[in-house]
């Protein structure tokens, strides 16, 4: 757990995360602590190196939106899509 700590420590520094995710965050340790077990479950289920699991640990820090649909182009060069889940 520590390490998964520490890396994702590393991250909000490199990616200048400090006002999302502010330092001593319980987020961290949560990630942090639920990591190994699910790294490990993903990197078996998708067949990949553990090291490339542990980079996938960083995303924790991210809330993703998966957009789902068809994208529309505006005009003046803007998108959007249709449906989102």
């Amino acid at each position: 757990m520590a390490s998964y700590k520490q890396q994702l420590e590393r991250a909000i520094q490199e990616k200048s995360l400090q006002q999302i995710i502010p330092a001593n965050s319980p987020m961290i340790d949560q990630i942090a602590r639920d990591a190994p077990a699910k790294i490990n479950d993903l990197c078996q289920k998708w067949r990949l190196p553990k090291e490339v699991g542990a980079d996938i640990a960083r995303l924790g820090l991210y809330d993703i939106v998966l957009f789902v649909g068809k994208v529309v182009q505006e005009p003046f060069g803007g998108m959007y899509a249709e449906k989102a889940l």
